[in-house]
């Protein structure tokens, strides 16, 4: 960890923000927003208690629905890809250790 990390406490989000050029916010114990102006798009990672990784990400299952008052939009697979590839680089920039896996998990719809 860089000096500037553990001086600034919001130094990460900061940076992360700069990278990605998209927000990411914490918003429960499995769940991350991705923020896109005022739309809320929810994203879903599994919180691990023990062991090596620290998430568990469901490939198919991890990208829920754009929040009200625009859950009418239509969201693409493209654009699902595209966030969780952005989610997933974000928690590197947090140094947290995730296993993506492809199938089923949680039940996100």
């Amino acid at each position: 960890m860089q000096w500037i990390e553990r001086l600034l406490p919001g130094y990460r989000r900061r940076r992360a923000l700069n990278e990605l050029g998209a927000e990411f916010v914490r918003n429960g114990r499995d769940e991350f927003l991705f923020v896109d102006g005022a739309k809320r798009l929810p994203i879903y990672a599994e919180l691990q208690g023990r062991g090596s990784v620290q998430f568990v990400v469901y490939e198919g299952d991890a990208i829920g629905h754009w929040l009200p008052p625009h859950e009418a939009e239509p969201l693409t697979e493209s654009l699902r890809q595209e966030v969780l590839a952005l989610f997933l680089r974000y928690l590197a920039i947090f140094d947290y250790r995730v296993e993506v896996l492809s199938g089923a998990g949680m039940d996100t719809r």
